[in-house]
């Protein structure tokens, strides 16, 4: 129960983005000429959205996942330190206080 919380704080903010993204990626796939060719050969409405859709919405998603992870480590950075977690985090923050390269690159990557 105590990790509830800092998880909220992280995931809400990425939640909202990946949600925004991912609904308006499968609108517009949808639509595309594929799909509707998926559908006129007699394919499932769910089985065509959830073959054909989602694997043309998957792209963007994949490339926001790069920021986002990064975002997520900074966050990390902040969360761990406010709430006074041990984590990799704290790990990187400790690492740049005691001037430690290897333990910041490692976390960083």
């Amino acid at each position: 129960m105590g990790l509830l919380l800092p998880w909220l704080v992280l995931a809400f903010i990425h939640a909202a983005l990946f949600a925004r993204l991912t609904r308006s990626q499968l609108l517009e796939a949808m639509h595309h000429g594929y799909v509707r060719t998926a559908r006129a050969k007699g394919l499932g409405s769910r089985r065509a959205h959830l073959k054909y859709t989602a694997r043309g919405a998957a792209g963007p998603l994949a490339q926001l996942l790069g920021p986002e992870v990064r975002a997520l480590l900074g966050g990390a950075f902040m969360t761990e330190t406010v709430f006074g977690l041990g984590g990799i985090g704290k790990l990187a923050v400790d690492g740049v206080n005691g001037n430690d390269l290897p333990t910041v690159i490692g976390t960083v990557l």
